[in-house]
């Protein structure tokens, strides 16, 4: 009988070794013999485990890093897991594999063996593994630095850029200084950041505006000082019913870029669009300086600061019968808009230079009726757009008005005006027969006790019906 033979003829029967025909019958001892011969012959077959490093990028960089060992290990455990981790940046893998297994059994939840092992498991070719052990050490310690570098080096391997990417940032967080940030960091940072801006534009060309924006941000998230990717961005807002977040990604396109014609442009769309029309009109005129040559830009400028004028004449219009005190540019403004028609069909017209109209928004008001005669700049060629009206400027005004948009009907009114006497104005003054014509047209009242009260300051219902009486005495 051979030694193994003898060697399964033992067992354990209670407290004490005896020999297994006092437990097992004949037929049972014969089948149990059977049995583990075959385990035996089965042990003595089976594979060893194989120990050739796997290839994994950036490998020197984890053979300079340190992993201290964790400090609840007991002395000779540290030795141990010091050996172990020199082990397997040396590559000797099989003694490397041989200290860490057993510790990592031992201490499941220690983030430094489990980073250990998760190494180990790269180098073996087990990238899933690794990447469930890493995993496992960054809930322990999110701080480890090692296990967000192999984390970041396990999606690295896989090829998938946009997780790298993400990894990396985190690992770029805590350690800025970190060798794989400064070999992957601009790298990644320009390929996720293409890969999202192609995703945009594929849904931009498919017509999802909404996805594409969402697209553009998460690009943007990565290229924060990409001028033309705040561009791209904001025509997808804008496309997407967004002007508001479109005029926001338009201004900092024209910050990062100012001589870009296109940003302006595009912020001036956006401004319209969130009916800006002020902020409109500034924003497209930056860009057709930038491009002076481009027609349609130039019409489409021209058609917003129509827009604008008739936007604010219809507010600081409606605000003229309304004033305590008439301004000279609102007067201005009745007139023309009132006595459109006659303007339109006068031939007079005089060069006068205006030096403080531009900011006015009655500005092109002004121009028209200085430019027919019937208001008048002053000698140091101001206008004073702001400067208030008193009675006497108002009926020189309605008087020129009458005499240079209708002429024959100011001839036949001077005919047919009485004298008038005013205790307050005399003949001799400038204006006197132009506050005389406008008390017998009634188009001014005359003041208590025969005065004609010319310093007093128009009110805007005042002129306005000052005006309407006068148009009533134009013939068409």
């Amino acid at each position: 009988m051979t030694w193994a033979r003898r060697k399964l003829e033992w067992d354990l029967c209670g407290d004490s070794v005896q020999f297994v025909s006092r437990c097992f019958t004949p037929i049972e001892r014969k089948i149990l013999v059977l049995l583990l011969s075959v385990a035996l012959a089965t042990f003595h077959c089976a594979p060893k485990r194989s120990f050739v490093p796997y290839p994994v990028p950036d490998w020197d960089v984890v053979e300079r890093m340190g992993l201290p060992a964790p400090p609840d290990l007991s002395a000779s455990e540290r030795t141990t897991f010091d050996r172990a981790w020199k082990s397997l940046q040396m590559g000797r893998l099989d003694a490397a594999a041989s200290d860490i297994e057993p510790l990592a059994r031992r201490y499941e939840r220690s983030p430094e063996v489990a980073t250990a092992a998760a190494f180990l498991d790269l180098r073996l070719g087990k990238p899933t593994d690794a990447e469930r052990k890493f995993q496992a050490a960054l809930r322990e310690e999110p701080e480890l630095g090692a296990a967000q570098s192999g984390y970041f080096l396990v999606a690295l391997q896989s090829g998938n850029e946009e997780r790298a990417f993400e990894r990396l940032l985190r690992l770029e967080k805590g350690f800025p200084q970190h060798d794989l940030v400064d070999r992957y960091g601009a790298t990644l940072r320009v390929n996720v950041a293409e890969a999202r801006l192609a995703a945009a534009r594929e849904r931009m060309r498919e017509r999802k505006y909404d996805k594409a924006a969402a697209e553009y941000l998460r690009a943007l998230e990565v290229a924060p000082q990409a001028g033309s990717l705040y561009l791209e961005a904001a025509e997808a807002e804008l496309d997407a019913g967004y002007p508001d977040r479109a005029a926001i990604h338009a201004r900092r396109a024209t910050e990062l870029e100012p001589t870009n014609a296109d940003a302006h442009r595009m912020l001036g769309e956006a401004c319209y669009r969130n009916e800006d029309l002020a902020g409109a009109a500034r924003a497209l005129a930056s860009a057709s300086a930038l491009r002076p040559e481009d027609t349609e830009l130039r019409s489409r400028l021209e058609a917003v600061e129509r827009s604008l004028r008739q936007t604010t004449v219809a507010e600081e219009y409606a605000g003229i019968r309304k004033a305590d005190r008439l301004t000279r540019e609102q007067l201005a403004a009745l007139l023309y808009v009132d006595l459109r028609e006659a303007f339109d069909a006068s031939t007079t017209r005089t060069n006068v230079i205006a030096t403080d109209v531009s900011e006015s928004w009655a500005s092109e008001y002004i121009l028209r009726t200085v430019g027919a005669g019937v208001l008048e700049v002053f000698p140091n060629h101001t206008f004073l757009p702001t400067a208030f009206v008193d009675r006497l400027e108002l009926a020189n005004a309605l008087s020129r008005a009458l005499e240079n948009l209708a002429p024959e009907s100011f001839g036949a009114a001077r005919g047919s005006a009485g004298s008038q006497e005013f205790a307050d104005l005399a003949r001799q003054n400038p204006g006197y027969d132009a506050a005389a014509l406008s008390v017998s047209l009634g188009l001014l009242a005359p003041g208590e006790g025969g005065a004609f009260e010319p310093r007093r300051i128009v009110t805007g219902p005042e002129a306005a019906s000052a005006v309407a009486a006068l148009r009533a005495h134009m013939t068409p």
